[in-house]
């Protein structure tokens, strides 16, 4: 497991998925896949398919 920080956005990469946790619901599911491309194109994802989960937190 892999605790990250992109532009400000905390992300948990796992085996199994992408965790991204957000206060204030600002990331679309579109940016949650950018954020998926990116770390796959970087090497902290080795699968072809996996699953991205965003969290809200609370205040």
């Amino acid at each position: 497991m892999k605790n990250l920080e992109l532009n400000g956005i905390k992300v948990r990469v796992t085996k199994y998925k992408i965790q991204i946790f957000e206060e204030k619901k600002r990331i679309t599911e579109e940016q949650a896949a950018n954020i998926a491309i990116y770390l796959k194109e970087e090497g902290f994802i080795k699968k072809e398919e996996i699953a991205v989960e965003i969290i809200q937190l609370e205040d």
